[in-house]
C-alpha cells in the first residue's frame, strides 16, 4: 500500500467514524424515548390485563423474562463463602476461577 492509498484509507476512516458517533447519538436518543414509551405502554397493558395489544404494524406482546444477573467479584466471594465450610477454601478456589478465565485479544484502531 503506498502513501496515498494510506492516507485516503484514513481519511474514510475518520468519516466514517464521525458518521457512525453521530448516527450513535441520534440512536441514543431514540432508544430513550422508546424505553419511557415502553414503561407507559407496560402500565397501561397491567391496570387492563391486557397481553398483547394490535396495531397495524403487528402486535405487542406483554412478556416475562427473567434474566440471570453477571456474578461480580463480590457476589462471587458470598457465594462461595456460604457454600464452603471455611473461608481458606473459598478464597482459594474464588482465586482459581478468577485467574482461569479466559481472555480476548482483539486488535482494533481506535480514533484519540
Amino acid at each position: 500500500m503506498d502513501k496515498e492509498e494510506l492516507l485516503a484509507n484514513v481519511k474514510e476512516w475518520l468519516n466514517l467514524d464521525t458518521e457512525i458517533k453521530e448516527i450513535q447519538g441520534h440512536l441514543k436518543l431514540k432508544k430513550a424515548t422508546k424505553t419511557l414509551l415502553s414503561a407507559k405502554i407496560l402500565n397501561v397493558m397491567k391496570s387492563s390485563n391486557a397481553d398483547s395489544l394490535n396495531c397495524s404494524e403487528g402486535s405487542l406482546k406483554y412478556v416475562q423474562n427473567k434474566i440471570k444477573k453477571p456474578i461480580n467479584d463480590k457476589k462471587l466471594d458470598f457465594l462461595l463463602k456460604q457454600y464452603f465450610k471455611t473461608e481458606e477454601e473459598a478464597e482459594g478456589v474464588k482465586k482459581y476461577i478468577l485467574e482461569n478465565r479466559d481472555v480476548e485479544i482483539k486488535d482494533v484502531v481506535k480514533k484519540k
